[in-house]
């Protein structure tokens, strides 16, 4: 955790763009990654970081809920994503579309990562 710590420090009220497995990792608690995922969450709620994600991650994140039918974690990923003065979700509009494309025809990423470096891109 000491290197996750002094990441955290070295990025002092940074903004950071967080994927959808730092989402998981935290919301169903990883036995492994929790752990990290939780320092960033806290971080992120003390305001030491500015954390931002896309609605694709949102989106990314309910699968599991709905794929298990749990309506119980359903509604606690939706009411975590929906806190005021937590996370700002961006938008996925057309210049974020048309950037994955260019994206993923240079970098020959797949299409949702791509989708996810424009929408951090676009953030910062």
């Amino acid at each position: 955790m000491g290197q996750v710590t002094s990441a955290i420090a070295a990025m002092l009220h940074q903004r950071i763009y967080l994927d959808t497995n730092v989402f998981i990792y935290f919301l169903e608690p990883h036995p492994v990654f929790f752990p990290v995922a939780a320092a960033f969450m806290n971080a992120i709620q003390a305001k030491t970081l500015q954390g931002c994600t896309g609605e694709l991650a949102v989106a990314e994140t309910l699968v599991g809920p709905y794929r298990a039918n749990d309506n119980k974690l359903v509604a606690d990923v939706k009411r975590f994503f929906g806190a005021k003065d937590f996370l700002s979700v961006l938008p996925h509009d057309a210049p974020i579309f048309d950037t994955a494309a260019q994206l993923r025809a240079r970098q020959h990423l797949k299409f949702i990562d791509a989708l996810h470096v424009a929408t951090a891109m676009r953030s910062a």
